[in-house]
């Protein structure tokens, strides 16, 4: 069966694993910092600015990390990555115990797991192609959300009892594991294929040249432009701690249960992707998930009861494997092998550019109030995304 193939090739199974595991903690982990975050400042803006700052201060390491996977071993950078996110998860969790943590602190640790993600994105991403192939790719990258976001099911809600009941420094702790757990893994992986590499060309020039590449493609450029748009969605997880402390009245174990509502659409999606294995029209398909995450937004900040925004949640899971695998798979397969590592390194940046959103989300928190500002940038999201549906090219595309 093509939907999963992928796990029969050659060392994808144990990079199925650490990958997934990578990217579920780095989430879970944004979700819980949040929390934290609005327990030592009392300020959703300081929630926001905690996520967006780290992506300010690593976006020009990240530039480069797609010259960087084409020059260099791409599983020891791998290996490099998800030890220094266990490092910081570790160092985290013994600065709460100590009482000592502070949010400029978190400022800090949160730069350095935000840089070791991003650093490692592209190199993940050609890592896991060149162990399945351009056909299995789209399966491939559903087993691994599929992982994560069956993950995101349980994660928030026992992330959320664990912090209420044992504090948050035991999930930091468990997050440093989780790292550790995936670094290992990592490690027994096959040695990544050999490409023709270049090491003596100049690397800025090879950043340049790939982005000269997306704007002679048109329909690859609009793709970039979907991306960016996550702006407009990524505030939720900055006002959601708002939302259900505020509005709802609701604990750490009730923000958890509504984040992690999420994981049971995202499940369902993920299955349904992994089942059949291709998706046409991907850029389309990017759309539709960004239109129901947008329209989740709405639902949650009218929400008037916890069920209602648990519900809303679910409804709001069908948006990342929609979004994610549409747009990691034809980033990856629709652009020339030497441009691979640069397109993924384009596609992290954009995405990367997408935590600033928080910023914008604890602002208009903290101005007009966590439901509000929910319905007014779901309802941006959904009228910016209907330009690139009028380009044929775009529509066409994947």
């Amino acid at each position: 069966m093509l939907a999963f193939d992928a796990l029969r090739q050659p060392g994808f199974t144990l990079l199925w694993i650490s990958t997934s595991v990578n990217f579920s903690a780095f989430f879970l982990r944004s979700t819980i910092q949040g929390w934290l975050v609005l327990q030592l400042t009392n300020s959703s803006t300081w929630v926001g600015l905690t996520n967006a700052l780290p992506v300010i201060v690593s976006a020009p390491l990240s530039f480069f990390a797609g010259a960087i996977a084409d020059r260099g071993d791409m599983r020891r950078l791998l290996v490099w990555t998800r030890a220094a996110s266990a490092f910081t998860c570790f160092l985290t969790a013994f600065l709460i115990t100590a009482e000592v943590i502070d949010v400029y602190q978190m400022l800090a640790l949160a730069t350095v797991l935000t840089a070791a993600f991003y650093l490692g994105f592209p190199a993940n991403q050609t890592y896991i192609l060149a162990l399945v192939g351009p056909e299995r790719l789209l399966s491939a990258n559903s087993l691994v959300t599929g992982f994560g976001f069956g993950f995101n099911f349980v994660g928030p809600a026992l992330a959320g009892y664990a912090a209420a009941n044992l504090g948050i420094d035991s999930v930091y702790y468990a997050l440093g594991l989780a790292y550790l757990v995936a670094m290992l893994t990592l490690l027994r992986t096959p040695p990544a294929p050999a490409k023709d590499r270049h090491p003596a060309s100049n690397m800025l020039r090879d950043v340049f040249a790939g982005i000269a590449y997306v704007r002679t493609q048109t329909g690859l450029a609009w793709i970039f432009y979907v991306a960016l748009l996550g702006i407009t969605g990524s505030p939720f997880l900055a006002i959601l701690p708002a939302m259900a402390r505020d509005e709802l009245g609701l604990g750490a174990a009730g923000f958890g249960l509504i984040a992690g509502s999420q994981g049971v659409g995202s499940l369902f999606a993920s299955f349904v992707m992994l089942a059949r294995g291709h998706v046409q029209r991907k850029g389309v398909s990017m759309v539709a998930g960004a239109v129901i995450w947008a329209g989740g937004m709405i639902l949650i900040g009218s929400a008037q009861e916890a069920w209602q925004a648990v519900a809303a949640g679910v409804l709001m899971g069908f948006s990342p494997p929609l979004w994610m695998n549409s747009a990691q798979t034809v980033i990856m397969t629709a652009v020339p092998d030497a441009m691979r590592a640069r397109m993924a390194a384009l596609f992290a940046l954009s995405f990367q550019m997408v935590p600033l959103g928080y910023l914008v989300g604890g602002v208009l928190a903290d101005a007009f109030g966590p439901g509000l500002a929910l319905q007014l940038l779901g309802t941006a999201g959904i009228l910016l995304h209907v330009p690139p549906l009028l380009s044929r090219q775009f529509r066409e595309i994947g």
